[in-house]
Protein backbone atom coordinates (compact mmCIF):
# COMPACT_ATOMS: atom_id res chain seq x y z
CA UNK A 1 0.00 0.00 0.00
CA UNK A 2 0.70 3.35 -0.40
CA UNK A 3 -0.23 6.81 1.09
CA UNK A 4 1.92 9.79 -0.84
CA UNK A 5 2.35 12.72 1.53
CA UNK A 6 2.87 15.90 -0.30
CA UNK A 7 4.69 19.04 1.01
CA UNK A 8 4.47 22.43 -0.69
CA UNK A 9 7.92 24.80 0.17
CA UNK A 10 5.93 26.84 2.36
CA UNK A 11 3.71 25.20 4.51
CA UNK A 12 1.93 27.70 7.15
CA UNK A 13 3.02 31.87 8.36
CA UNK A 14 2.45 32.51 12.12
CA UNK A 15 1.28 29.72 13.49
CA UNK A 16 0.41 30.01 17.38
CA UNK A 17 0.74 28.69 20.75
CA UNK A 18 -2.96 27.60 21.07
CA UNK A 19 -6.46 26.00 21.16
CA UNK A 20 -8.01 26.85 17.80
CA UNK A 21 -9.65 30.74 18.15
CA UNK A 22 -8.53 33.72 18.95
CA UNK A 23 -8.55 35.13 22.34
CA UNK A 24 -11.77 36.75 23.98
CA UNK A 25 -11.53 37.68 27.51
CA UNK A 26 -14.30 39.52 29.68
CA UNK A 27 -14.02 41.33 32.51
CA UNK A 28 -17.36 41.63 34.62
CA UNK A 29 -15.95 44.31 36.54
CA UNK A 30 -17.88 47.90 36.76
CA UNK A 31 -15.92 50.96 35.72
CA UNK A 32 -16.56 54.34 36.07
CA UNK A 33 -18.06 56.87 33.00
CA UNK A 34 -14.87 57.75 31.43
CA UNK A 35 -12.76 54.82 32.49
CA UNK A 36 -12.19 51.86 29.84
CA UNK A 37 -10.64 48.77 29.95
CA UNK A 38 -9.73 46.60 26.85
CA UNK A 39 -9.53 43.41 27.92
CA UNK A 40 -9.55 41.34 24.40
CA UNK A 41 -6.66 41.34 21.73
CA UNK A 42 -7.81 39.96 18.14
CA UNK A 43 -5.29 38.31 15.86
CA UNK A 44 -3.79 36.02 18.58
CA UNK A 45 -4.69 32.93 20.34
CA UNK A 46 -4.30 31.85 24.21
CA UNK A 47 -2.01 29.40 24.61
CA UNK A 48 -3.56 26.51 27.17
CA UNK A 49 -1.37 24.01 26.80
CA UNK A 50 2.41 22.62 26.47
CA UNK A 51 1.71 22.34 22.89
CA UNK A 52 1.87 24.07 19.93
CA UNK A 53 -0.78 23.51 17.66
CA UNK A 54 -0.89 24.27 13.82
CA UNK A 55 -3.71 24.75 10.66
CA UNK A 56 -0.64 24.27 8.39
CA UNK A 57 -1.86 21.04 6.70
CA UNK A 58 -0.03 18.22 4.65
CA UNK A 59 -2.34 16.80 1.67
CA UNK A 60 -2.51 12.96 1.55
CA UNK A 61 -2.83 11.17 -1.59
CA UNK A 62 -4.12 7.55 -0.93
CA UNK A 63 -3.30 4.63 -3.05
CA UNK A 64 -6.15 2.50 -3.96
CA UNK A 65 -7.13 -0.10 -2.00
CA UNK A 66 -6.89 1.83 1.46
CA UNK A 67 -9.67 2.54 3.54
CA UNK A 68 -8.41 4.59 6.75
CA UNK A 69 -5.44 6.11 7.69
CA UNK A 70 -4.34 7.44 10.86
CA UNK A 71 -1.33 10.21 11.02
CA UNK A 72 1.02 8.98 14.03
CA UNK A 73 4.16 11.25 14.70
CA UNK A 74 7.07 13.38 13.10
CA UNK A 75 10.28 13.77 14.32
CA UNK A 76 10.97 17.87 14.39
CA UNK A 77 13.83 19.53 13.34
CA UNK A 78 15.66 22.85 13.48
CA UNK A 79 17.95 23.44 10.43
CA UNK A 80 19.70 20.20 10.55
CA UNK A 81 19.41 19.49 14.62
CA UNK A 82 16.00 17.31 15.81
CA UNK A 83 14.86 19.17 18.89
CA UNK A 84 12.15 16.93 19.55
CA UNK A 85 8.87 15.17 18.10
CA UNK A 86 5.62 16.33 16.99
CA UNK A 87 2.28 14.29 17.25
CA UNK A 88 0.02 14.54 14.41
CA UNK A 89 -3.82 14.33 13.50
CA UNK A 90 -6.14 13.89 10.98
CA UNK A 91 -7.44 17.49 9.66
CA UNK A 92 -9.84 16.38 7.70
CA UNK A 93 -10.06 13.14 5.03
CA UNK A 94 -7.24 14.66 2.81
CA UNK A 95 -5.21 16.62 4.99
CA UNK A 96 -2.86 16.30 8.21
CA UNK A 97 -2.31 18.60 11.21
CA UNK A 98 0.81 19.03 13.41
CA UNK A 99 1.24 19.78 17.01
CA UNK A 100 4.69 20.89 17.96
CA UNK A 101 6.15 20.86 21.58
CA UNK A 102 6.71 23.69 23.05
CA UNK A 103 9.96 22.77 23.61
CA UNK A 104 10.94 22.96 20.05
CA UNK A 105 10.91 26.44 20.67
CA UNK A 106 10.13 28.98 17.84
CA UNK A 107 10.82 30.17 14.50
CA UNK A 108 11.30 28.18 11.36
CA UNK A 109 10.87 24.17 11.86
CA UNK A 110 10.97 21.09 9.42
CA UNK A 111 9.42 17.69 9.99
CA UNK A 112 10.84 14.22 8.74
CA UNK A 113 9.94 10.61 9.39
CA UNK A 114 6.59 11.35 8.73
CA UNK A 115 4.31 8.42 10.75
CA UNK A 116 0.92 6.97 9.27
CA UNK A 117 -0.96 4.14 9.74
CA UNK A 118 -3.23 2.25 7.12
CA UNK A 119 -5.55 0.08 6.95
CA UNK A 120 -7.18 -1.81 3.63
CA UNK A 121 -10.79 -0.70 2.58
CA UNK A 122 -11.72 -4.64 3.15
CA UNK A 123 -9.64 -5.37 6.48
CA UNK A 124 -7.32 -7.40 4.67
CA UNK A 125 -3.99 -6.12 5.61
CA UNK A 126 -2.73 -2.79 7.39
CA UNK A 127 1.03 -1.12 7.96
CA UNK A 128 2.66 1.82 8.94
CA UNK A 129 4.40 4.27 6.35
CA UNK A 130 7.40 6.57 7.10
CA UNK A 131 7.99 9.39 4.90
CA UNK A 132 11.60 10.62 5.19
CA UNK A 133 11.86 13.30 3.46
CA UNK A 134 11.75 16.96 4.74
CA UNK A 135 8.83 18.82 4.55
CA UNK A 136 8.72 23.02 4.09
CA UNK A 137 9.01 25.54 6.58
CA UNK A 138 6.64 25.77 9.34
CA UNK A 139 6.86 29.18 10.90
CA UNK A 140 5.72 28.58 14.53
CA UNK A 141 5.30 32.28 16.86
CA UNK A 142 4.02 32.58 20.40
CA UNK A 143 0.92 33.90 21.76
CA UNK A 144 0.04 37.37 23.04
CA UNK A 145 -1.85 38.58 25.89
CA UNK A 146 -2.55 41.76 28.26
CA UNK A 147 -0.83 41.99 30.91
CA UNK A 148 -2.49 44.81 33.00
CA UNK A 149 -5.07 42.41 35.14
CA UNK A 150 -6.00 39.26 35.63
CA UNK A 151 -8.40 39.30 32.68
CA UNK A 152 -5.28 39.90 29.81
CA UNK A 153 -6.16 43.56 29.91
CA UNK A 154 -3.31 45.11 27.36
CA UNK A 155 -4.76 48.70 27.15
CA UNK A 156 -6.45 50.83 29.75
CA UNK A 157 -7.64 54.53 29.32
CA UNK A 158 -8.88 57.32 31.94
CA UNK A 159 -10.84 60.36 30.73
CA UNK A 160 -10.95 63.51 33.15
CA UNK A 161 -12.15 66.66 30.75
CA UNK A 162 -9.48 66.84 28.23
CA UNK A 163 -6.98 64.49 29.97
CA UNK A 164 -6.70 61.21 28.56
CA UNK A 165 -4.30 58.65 30.64
CA UNK A 166 -3.49 55.57 28.46
CA UNK A 167 -1.65 52.25 29.85
CA UNK A 168 -0.24 49.36 28.12
CA UNK A 169 0.95 45.99 29.15
CA UNK A 170 1.78 43.41 27.16
CA UNK A 171 2.96 39.50 27.70
CA UNK A 172 3.74 36.53 25.55
CA UNK A 173 4.35 32.85 25.61
CA UNK A 174 7.85 31.64 25.50
CA UNK A 175 8.84 27.93 25.42
CA UNK A 176 9.00 28.44 29.34
CA UNK A 177 6.03 29.83 29.75
CA UNK A 178 4.40 33.59 30.10
CA UNK A 179 6.94 36.59 30.20
CA UNK A 180 6.59 40.21 30.08
CA UNK A 181 7.08 41.40 26.84
CA UNK A 182 10.04 44.00 27.65
CA UNK A 183 11.24 46.68 25.42
CA UNK A 184 8.89 46.10 22.86
CA UNK A 185 7.40 48.55 20.54
CA UNK A 186 3.17 49.15 20.62
CA UNK A 187 1.72 51.61 18.69
CA UNK A 188 -1.86 54.03 20.43
CA UNK A 189 -4.10 54.15 17.50
CA UNK A 190 -7.10 56.53 17.66
CA UNK A 191 -10.07 55.40 14.61
CA UNK A 192 -10.32 58.74 12.27
CA UNK A 193 -11.28 59.36 8.70
CA UNK A 194 -12.29 55.75 8.35
CA UNK A 195 -9.48 54.16 9.28
CA UNK A 196 -7.04 53.47 12.53
CA UNK A 197 -4.38 55.85 12.65
CA UNK A 198 -1.18 55.98 14.64
CA UNK A 199 -1.16 57.93 17.94
CA UNK A 200 2.09 57.13 20.11
CA UNK A 201 4.63 54.64 19.77
CA UNK A 202 6.36 53.68 23.04
CA UNK A 203 8.57 50.69 24.37
CA UNK A 204 7.37 49.07 26.88
CA UNK A 205 9.80 48.66 29.77
CA UNK A 206 11.28 45.72 32.00
CA UNK A 207 7.83 44.54 33.24
CA UNK A 208 6.46 44.77 29.54
CA UNK A 209 4.28 47.89 30.53
CA UNK A 210 4.60 51.71 30.16
CA UNK A 211 2.13 55.00 29.87
CA UNK A 212 1.27 57.67 28.19
CA UNK A 213 -0.84 61.15 28.67
CA UNK A 214 -2.36 63.60 26.32
CA UNK A 215 -4.72 66.44 25.92
CA UNK A 216 -7.70 66.67 23.38
CA UNK A 217 -11.07 67.93 22.88
CA UNK A 218 -12.03 65.25 21.00
CA UNK A 219 -13.64 62.15 20.88
CA UNK A 220 -11.74 58.96 19.45
CA UNK A 221 -12.08 55.09 19.60
CA UNK A 222 -8.71 53.87 20.30
CA UNK A 223 -6.81 50.27 20.31
CA UNK A 224 -3.44 49.32 20.51
CA UNK A 225 -1.02 47.66 18.02
CA UNK A 226 1.33 45.22 18.82
CA UNK A 227 3.57 44.38 15.38
CA UNK A 228 4.60 40.52 14.68
CA UNK A 229 8.45 39.76 15.41
CA UNK A 230 10.06 36.61 14.00
CA UNK A 231 8.78 34.42 17.13
CA UNK A 232 5.83 36.95 18.36
CA UNK A 233 2.81 36.54 16.70
CA UNK A 234 1.64 40.58 16.26
CA UNK A 235 -2.23 41.92 17.42
CA UNK A 236 -4.42 44.65 18.40
CA UNK A 237 -7.33 45.22 20.97
CA UNK A 238 -10.87 46.05 20.00
CA UNK A 239 -11.78 49.52 20.16
CA UNK A 240 -12.45 51.30 22.46
CA UNK A 241 -16.10 53.40 22.89
CA UNK A 242 -15.46 57.20 21.65
CA UNK A 243 -14.24 59.13 24.33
Amino acid sequence: MRISIKKPAALAAATTLATAGILVSTSTAAHAAGEVDIVSIRGAALAQSSAVSTTASMSVSLAPGIGAWFPRSADVYRGSVRVGTASLYKADATHLGVRFPNSAGRGVLTLRNIKIDWYAADNSSSGTVYDASTSGGITVKGAINGNLSRYGTALKLRVRGKTHKFQFGIKYFSPTGWRNFAHHPVTLQQYSGGRWRAVKTVKLNNLGRAAWTRKTKKKFSYRLLSKATSTVVGAYTRGTPRL
